[in-house]
């Protein structure tokens, strides 16, 4: 380079002054962020000093230095950058929504009983004029209200009666009269001359996970009778196993 050349990388234009000033970098940033323009600038500047002042020998070198420089910047354009840095996902809190009701539901059972047909009518229906429960988000939602009527085969009834959770508050820890919903009542079979239910008083928003199993009998008076049921598996209750054992 001739004396008093100089080079501005933020225009790269080739001027002559009488003091010699050095190369300037208005614009640069970290090597790893701006080499791909860099290398650009360099190579223009290259080209321009074979053409206008360099000698052969010179031209040689800076041909290598610019070949070098080419493939310096095909790695850098390679290369991704990394970080250690956890990027945690942007809480959302929940939206509540109006008070969620479960599904109807009915089920009927044909049986003998003492030598007689049953019909056994169960029909689950959610209520809006039962208080609201809720889980831990707030969420609200109905509790149902479930009728039970069983009918001889003339027709006439030989029990009736619609439960709610209340009906088993005696079996009930707090947080379950307090947020707990009946979820289902199901025939079972005939036991020791009475008819036999299973019940569920489960959380709502985990009703399969987080429930109360409850046995309840109907004897030949129509007296009901409701105690704890230990012989049921609390992690393997399923609406839907039930379903298909009952062939509903």
């Amino acid at each position: 380079m001739v004396e008093g050349a100089y080079c501005n990388i933020a225009t790269c234009n080739i001027a002559t002054s009488p003091d010699l000033i050095p190369l300037t970098f208005p614009y640069f940033r970290p090597l790893s962020v701006n080499l791909p323009k860099l290398v650009v600038c360099y190579m223009l500047f290259s080209y321009l000093c074979i053409r206008n002042f360099a000698s052969a020998l010179m031209k040689q070198i800076i041909v290598c230095l610019t070949l070098v420089a080419g493939m310096m910047m095909l790695g850098a354009c390679k290369e991704k950058k990394q970080s250690d840095d956890i990027i945690a996902p942007k809480y959302v809190p929940k939206t509540l929504e109006a008070p969620i009701k479960m599904a109807e539901d009915h089920q009927t059972d044909n049986v003998t009983w003492q030598g007689n047909p049953y019909t056994i009518d169960i029909f689950r229906m959610p209520a809006d004029s039962l208080q609201k429960v809720q889980d831990d988000n707030g969420q609200q939602y109905v509790d149902n209200l479930i009728d039970v009527k069983i009918v001889r085969k003339d027709g006439s009834k030989f029990f009736h009666k619609s439960f709610v959770k209340s009906s088993f508050a005696a079996h009930l820890d707090e947080p379950f009269k307090r947020n707990g919903q009946l979820v289902s009542i199901r025939y079972n079979e005939v036991d020791n001359s009475a008819l036999e239910f299973s019940v569920v008083v489960g959380m709502p928003d985990a009703p399969d996970d987080l429930f109360v199993p409850l046995k309840m009998t109907i004897d030949r008076q129509g007296a009901v009778r409701v105690e704890k049921d230990d012989d049921m598996d609390m992690l393997d209750y399923d609406d839907d196993d039930d379903d298909e054992d009952d062939g509903v």
